[in-house]
């Protein structure tokens, strides 16, 4: 809840992105590249590591106290979340990997609006591999603006 004045987010909320360990992902890409594991198969698996990876994170949350951890928002078939809290514990939990990316509070919007524009893939809502390389981007991006001082407006530049 505390702001510590870089102007970060709005109140001080930051966004989330839940997301399982990307060795994993590419150890099942490559498997069924390989043709050890069939493309229903990978897509059941990949569905499973991404809910383990949200569960690992809900537990996070609730065993942290509010002042600690708290979620504002969240989208958790997306593992997309407006998260606030002490910046010790979000840093944590993202060495922990329990957090893959950890953005400004605006990007949580820009995601929600993406997400929205996109059809809904057949059996559920997965983002794949290269929309997940893009948010990724995106959101390494908006932290590494966020560290620099701000000197100019240079939002987007897409």
């Amino acid at each position: 809840m505390s702001d510590d004045g870089d102007g970060n987010g709005a109140d001080g909320q930051l966004t989330a992105l839940v997301e399982p360990d990307m060795d994993e992902l590419q150890q099942l890409q490559e498997d069924v590249m390989a043709g050890d594991v069939s493309e229903e198969e990978a897509q059941q698996q990949q569905q499973e590591l991404f809910e383990s990876a949200i569960d690992d994170f809900q537990s996070r949350v609730d065993a942290e106290s509010d002042d600690d951890l708290r979620v504002e928002e969240g989208e958790d078939d997306a593992g997309l979340y407006l998260v606030d809290g002490s910046g010790e514990v979000l840093v944590d939990a993202l060495r922990s990997g329990e957090i893959s990316v950890l953005g400004g509070g605006s990007l949580y919007e820009q995601l929600l609006e993406q997400q929205q524009q996109q059809p809904a893939p057949e059996g559920g809502e997965e983002i794949d591999e290269e929309e997940l390389e893009e948010i990724e981007d995106q959101l390494q991006e908006e932290a590494e603006e966020g560290e620099a001082p701000e000197e100019g407006d240079e939002s987007e530049d897409d």
